[in-house]
């Protein structure tokens, strides 16, 4: 056997560099467990798999339902800006021009088609705000608490509803100390607080009777070795769901079938608490004595305030990419043909969603008349045209585990290049005439015998902008059920909401939330981009904040948000907007009150972008008379006007929506009216200096689509509301109109209603024979 001796020095360095990769293994080991999905994926429903994450979110994007939830709220997000560059050489040019180019030089025309390329887009590390927080609190990979009680409950839906008691994570509370009396009266939530101990019991009875179906069998607790309830953080069994299965409560409604009346009821209650219980002689049965039996630990009982109300799956939204944009960087360049095909969008799974959304039906039944709707028509966020995102909240949230989009860019480009001119001798008409000159010279064409071995190149740059779209699950359900709708918790509490400036709280905003993404992909300008979710940010002012400086006393609330009625956001707090009521099937009878609207219509242009740019007011004469001449209702036109370009506000778009990113698409170009067609897209600079004026081409546009909509899908008489199928077709194309083509519309009647005041809505934008 061979063997060999190490030097003292030679051990060191090896026991110095074992340690080292034993630390550096450590870390990378911890920093696996805290950013890298808990458990691992995936695991199915049926399974369970150590260690779960939290209580309110054991399985980290496992979700019970793999599919897209149905019926998401849709919502725009930020711009992608990706580089390009284009190289062409001279010989494959369209034509060429001699000394048509600056200083003498040779001026030739390419249209150059871009092949199909590749685009992966990282989205990883959108998080989602607001709904919940299981990650800066103590879970299975961290013991570090970051959030107070008063930090959860005041900043998020989940931990407000759900309240910071009764959780696996946290010490068992002791009724005889103050400190933990005042967590239970403070921190209990309002589930808790209002919801009666009968229906609380029932909602539990579901979780257990629905795992391995609708959630996982989670760990709701843990006991020792003698069945008592400890800390789970303290090692021992856990106890999940299925132990409760044949350990389930007695219900009081079962008074009068399994049990002869309250007196048999209440003992066998005692008894599932884990009391021996024996009748006393001579009573009949009516009497009996109960003290604790030793014999049978009262886990089932002590833990089953712990199992979930709801339940704490995860749900399926996506991220997609709705419009694409070219911008050129090179003067004279013209971009058309944008395509982003075979595209996979990025899944996303959403914690929390619906939990609030099931402890938001719960929380109804407290104060809502029985087998009245829980919510109105869905109200969700338009995505056609413009997405005017003015106002946003934010706060750390739960990671999505955000996939890649993928899919396939191409466009084509049109532009010009300058050369310098080479050799060029001897007239010609042939390239025989030219052979004296040299093998390499041929007639260019233009009459010289010209050296085809100059062949130089020319590289142009572009800018491709990317927009998203995001898919959540159940965020229109939650806003109807903790603010805008008529049966909300916020309206219950605040029950007249007009549209008077005047009033404590005229409107309500609809405020979205957004999440900061780190972008990684091939060519990839924008290292950063913005993700939206509609409605957190309004359940966030009102239903979490609002609510609670609503029942603090005088002096020690904040101030509810107030909006003005002009806000883009507002809305009633009726709930949708009727677009199908009574209506004017006469749209262009006003169009003799011009001057009428002008003042309101200016005020609301100037403040559309919150006070950035310039719109162009002085085209509302030309937008209005061009309207009428058309038959087409003029203040309808102006809303549309307002909604997708703040009235052709070139500069504010860009300072506002784009949040000073000049490589967005909104400092570039906009379509002013919504009509899709980006060759009539009015070009600009940044600042708002316009490049190409297409304000015209729009409207016109714009006012020939009721005519071209009348004899589509049956046409508009066919249906009994007209608007609808309008707003069907140019929100998406489709005959069928949904919440989303019916919300852009409330929207656009809102508007209307701003500029004209009472005056009714068209039934369609044109008059209906």
């Amino acid at each position: 056997m061979l063997t060999s001796k190490l030097s003292k020095t030679e051990k060191f360095i090896v026991s110095l560099f074992s340690f080292v990769v034993l630390v550096f293994g450590y870390l990378f080991l911890s920093y696996s467990l805290i950013f890298a999905q808990v458990p691992k994926p995936y695991v199915p429903c049926g399974k369970t798999k150590d260690p779960e994450f939290h209580s309110l979110r054991p399985y980290q994007a496992s979700p019970c339902d793999e599919s897209p939830a149905a019926n998401p709220a849709l919502f725009c997000g930020g711009d992608l800006v990706f580089s390009d560059s284009i190289t062409v050489n001279k010989n494959e040019s369209d034509s060429c021009v001699d000394g048509g180019g600056e200083n003498g030089k040779d001026q030739c025309r390419f249209t150059f088609t871009r092949p199909p390329v590749e685009i992966a887009v990282d989205l990883s590390g959108a998080e989602f705000p607001i709904a919940g927080n299981t990650q800066l609190v103590v879970n299975s990979q961290s013991d570090d608490e970051k959030l107070n009680d008063t930090q959860k409950v005041s900043e998020y839906i989940s931990w407000y509803l759900n309240g910071t008691t009764g959780r696996a994570e946290y010490p068992f509370l002791d009724i005889e100390n103050e400190d933990d009396i005042s967590k239970i009266v403070n921190y209990s939530g309002p589930i808790k607080r209002l919801f009666p101990q009968q229906e609380q019991i029932k909602a539990r009875i579901k979780t257990v009777e629905g795992r391995g179906k609708d959630t996982h069998d989670q760990i709701v607790g843990c006991t020792n070795v003698l069945g008592v309830p400890i800390e789970c953080s303290k090692g021992g069994k856990p106890r999940r769901l299925s132990d409760w299965a044949g350990n389930l409560p007695p219900l009081e409604e079962e008074i009068g079938d399994k049990y002869e009346d309250f007196t048999e009821y209440w003992k066998a209650y005692q008894e599932w608490r884990g009391k021996f219980c024996f009748d006393m002689p001579f009573t009949g049965g009516k009497y009996y004595l109960c003290g604790q039996n030793p014999f049978k630990p009262d886990y089932h009982s002590s833990l089953f305030g712990y199992i979930p109300l709801a339940l704490t799956e995860d749900s399926v939204g996506e991220v997609e990419i709705i419009t694409t944009t070219a911008q050129p960087r090179t003067e004279g360049m013209v971009i058309s043909n944008v395509s982003f095909d075979n595209q996979s969008p990025a899944e996303l799974f959403f914690p929390h969603t619906i939990e609030i959304n099931d402890l938001t039906d719960m929380l109804q039944k407290t104060f809502k008349p029985k087998d009245s709707p829980a919510t109105g028509d869905s109200a969700s966020v338009d995505l056609a045209g413009n997405c005017s995102i003015t106002n946003v909240r934010t706060n750390p949230g739960d990671d999505l585990f955000a996939g890649e989009i993928k899919g396939e860019l191409s466009y084509t480009a049109d532009f010009t290049c300058d050369f310098e001119p080479p050799d060029k001798v001897g007239s010609c008409i042939t390239d025989a005439e030219c052979s004296f000159w040299g093998s390499s010279y041929s007639c260019n064409g233009r009459g010289r015998c010209e050296d085809q071995d100059h062949n130089p190149s020319c590289t142009v740059d572009t800018a491709v902008s990317l927009s998203l779209k995001s898919k959540s699950p159940s965020l229109d359900d939650i806003w109807q059920k903790t603010v805008a709708g008529p049966a909300s918790a916020f309206r219950r509490l605040a029950p007249q909401i007009n549209l008077d400036p005047d009033d404590p709280i005229a409107c309500l905003l609809d405020i979205p939330s957004s999440t900061e993404i780190e972008l990684e992909g091939e060519n990839v300008t924008t290292s950063k981009a913005e993700l939206f979710f509609p409605h957190l940010g309004g359940v966030y002012d009102y239903f979490l904040k609002g609510i609670q400086s609503m029942i603090q006393p005088k002096g020690f609330a904040n101030p509810i948000t107030k909006a003005d009625p002009g806000d883009p956001l507002c809305k009633s707090g009726e709930g949708s907007v009727d677009i199908c009521g009574a209506c004017n099937p006469e749209p262009v009878s006003v169009c003799g009150d011009k001057e009428l609207y002008r003042a309101k219509f200016e005020d609301l242009a100037q403040r559309w972008l919150a006070g950035y740019g310039s719109p162009r007011v002085d085209m509302y004469d030309t937008v209005w008379d061009t309207s009428c001449s058309r038959g087409v209702s003029p203040v309808f036109s102006i809303a549309i006007w307002l909604h997708e370009s703040g009235a052709s506000n070139y500069a504010g778009i860009c300072q506002k929506l784009a949040g000073g990113n000049t490589a967005s698409e909104w400092c570039h170009q906009v379509q002013d009216f919504g009509f899709n067609n980006n060759d009539i897209a009015t070009k600009y600079e940044p600042d708002g200096t316009i490049i190409a004026d297409h304000l015209i081409d729009q409207l016109n546009a714009f006012l020939n689509l009721p005519g071209a909509y009348i004899g589509k899908c049956g046409g508009p008489e066919n249906f009994s509301c007209p608007m609808e199928l309008f707003g069907a077709q140019y929100v998406y194309g489709e005959c069928v109109a949904t919440s989303s083509s019916n919300g852009y519309i409330a929207g656009i009647k809102k508007i209307f209603g701003w500029i004209a005041g009472g005056e009714q809505f068209p039934c369609y934008p044109t008059a209906i024979q």
